[in-house]
């Protein structure tokens, strides 16, 4: 397996994150949304990804 460093601002990283917290917030917008459940979204997404493939390019993993 490759090692990759990839590096990126704080900024951007926050942004990343604002961005994520947003789409669910649209995607469940009828609910009262608690951060145990984006905590656990958030798991099971990772999990998910981990089950496809992490050797893969996220613009693989459909």
């Amino acid at each position: 397996m490759e090692n990759l460093k990839v590096c990126i601002s704080l900024e951007k990283r926050e942004e990343a994150i604002e961005n994520i917290l947003e789409f669910i917030t649209n995607e469940f917008g009828g609910f009262d949304i608690t951060s145990n459940f984006v905590i656990k979204l958030l798991e099971d997404t990772i999990q998910n990804v981990e089950q496809k493939s992490l050797d893969l390019p996220l613009k693989y993993l459909k």
